[in-house]
């Protein structure tokens, strides 16, 4: 399921909202970023970021974009299993 180790210690200060999540993806900003240590982290990282961005309330279009943004940094070739575990 992973492609390979990405990073995962964004500066999360940084990438608050959905707005952030557009302006990274769009390249306008590049976050600060750092090497997972292992898969473990990484799936804490995807919890951690879909509580914060509140994907549960997400309209279609919006979830895609958050996937898209925790697949891009996270290395995980597949994130729709994390977003329906970590909704419920």
């Amino acid at each position: 399921m992973i492609i390979h180790r990405t990073v995962i210690n964004l500066n999360e200060m940084q990438i608050r909202t959905l707005e952030h999540v557009r302006i990274v993806m769009d390249g306008t900003e590049t976050p600060e970023i750092a090497a997972a240590p292992d898969a473990q982290a990484c799936c804490e990282w995807i919890a951690l970021d879909l509580i914060r961005l509140h994907s549960d309330q997400l309209k279609r279009a919006n979830c895609g974009l958050v996937m898209r943004y925790l697949g891009r940094f996270s290395g995980f070739s597949v994130v729709e299993p994390a977003i329906d575990s970590a909704t419920g």
